[in-house]
């Protein structure tokens, strides 16, 4: 019964003093939420209690509750059929009369109050017809009915309330209300404290991912490899891009190692990353301690299956560099002139991978890390800018990587730098991916 407070471990509040309104607010509803369910518990406990001495005897329970039904049924009828009225009420008002009734009924008797709202509810639709029947000699046999197969002994209590009591307790209402409450307020406070977790219309941003805007972004000129593109790419372009989002950081070992095991033996051999080993008893892995770098040694077929396993795609050449470059049109993610310090590239001189995220100073303008350096990255796009719907089956298709490595210079780490490999066999050491998601999915 012990309820997960959302946000309570992820939002700590601070003194009164310089409390926000909306941190205010969300301490109230935090105390209401545990007040609820307080009380949520004690309900659950005592219809547990009532609900046990029930099923020892439901034969004398059903009396009890037919005996104040049926003190109360002839005016009850008389409401329902509209005696003395010139039509009987709509069957939704018949509905509605019969709980009132009904509750009302019970109210005289000596069952537990908690105990009679979710009877009253789960009984109005099997007595509604003998109710509305002034012939009706049924009524006392229904309850009796109903009860003893509600209350027969040996069921499982928790399963009787998850199935039938649970929305006919007031205090579940009150619980509900209140936790829904909670969560609206909390979410609020989330996207005003942490407003990179959310994408422009207020949603939550997939996990991982960070979202880049729909607008017009300026693309190019490349530089690197330009051939095969008839001329495209020796001067700059403006393409219109509907909001997508992509991975903050390139995927990793450990990421990878989850979709790997989950593949067949055979999708195994295909998918295996070249640089992993296998221990004395079998088992394959990355190389040791380094779970969070880059994934490399794969080839973009690995890339694609890796993304449609997770429900993502590559993203196109494109977005990649509206990733990196942003609305402004940024030569680096960072800015337009090359710093040291702020990529894992030759300047750096690591001379390997770094843990994914390891150059905060890099981020791009939409939060992106690691779009300079550390490892190239396969893109959705061809030489010719098709873009791959499904895995390559030919080494002559040659495919886009951008973003440079950890042994780059800085001319080949700019986000307008341009490399392609055959997509079918490439696996270098400083080749890698991230994944893109388009916003309407």
């Amino acid at each position: 019964m012990k309820t997960l407070l959302l946000f309570a471990a992820l939002l700590v509040l601070q003194d009164d003093k310089g409390k926000t309104a909306l941190e205010q607010l969300f301490e109230q509803k935090t105390a209401e939420l545990a007040a609820a369910e307080a009380r949520l518990e004690e309900a659950y406990a005592r219809l547990e209690r009532l609900f046990a001495e029930a099923s020892t005897d439901p034969a004398a329970l059903a009396g009890k509750v037919a005996a104040a039904i049926q003190a109360e049924t002839p005016a009850l009828r008389d409401k329902l059929t509209g005696a003395g009225t010139a039509r009987a009420p709509a069957k939704a008002a018949q509905f509605v009369i019969a709980q009132e009734g009904l509750a009302a009924a019970l109210a005289q008797s000596d069952l537990d109050p908690v105990l009679q709202e979710p009877l009253v509810q789960l009984l109005s639709t099997p007595l509604l017809p003998s109710l509305l029947d002034p012939e009706a000699a049924d009524l006392e046999p229904r309850v009796q009915s109903f009860v003893q197969e509600f209350f027969r002994p040996g069921q499982e209590f928790a399963r009787v309330w998850n199935d039938s009591l649970f929305p006919h307790v007031a205090a579940a209402r009150l619980y509900a209300r209140a936790r829904a409450s909670y969560i609206e307020v909390g979410q609020r406070l989330e996207r005003e404290r942490s407003p990179e977790r959310f994408a422009a219309g207020g949603e939550r941003l997939p996990p991982g991912m960070v979202e880049v805007k729909a607008g017009n972004y300026e693309i190019g000129p490349y530089t690197g490899w330009v051939q095969g593109r008839k001329g495209i790419g020796k001067k700059s372009k403006r393409v219109s891009l509907r909001a997508f989002f992509i991975d903050r950081t390139e995927v990793t070992n450990a990421e990878y190692l989850v979709f790997w095991k989950s593949l067949g033996e055979e999708a195994r051999l295909a998918h295996l990353p070249r640089y992993w080993t296998k221990s004395e008893d079998g088992e394959v892995s990355f190389p040791e301690g380094r779970g969070d770098h880059p994934v490399v040694g794969v080839s973009c077929n690995d890339a694609l299956a890796y993304a449609a396993w997770c429900g993502k795609r590559l993203p196109t050449e494109d977005e990649w560099e509206a990733a990196a470059r942003g609305l402004e049109g940024r030569t680096y993610p960072w800015g337009f002139e090359y710093e040291s310090g702020r990529a894992n590239d030759r300047d750096a001189a690591i001379g390997d991978t770094a843990p994914a995220g390891s150059f905060p100073a890099g981020a791009s303008p939409c939060g992106c890390l690691d779009l300079a350096g550390n490892v190239e990255e396969w893109t959705a796009s061809t030489e010719d800018g098709e873009t791959l719907a499904e895995r390559i089956d030919s080494n002559l298709l040659l495919v886009v990587i951008r973003g440079g490595n950890f042994n780059s210079g800085a001319s080949n780490v700019s986000a307008t730098f341009r490399w392609v490999y055959p997509g079918l066999s490439t696996e270098n050491e400083w080749t890698g991916f991230r994944c893109a998601l388009s916003a309407d999915k």
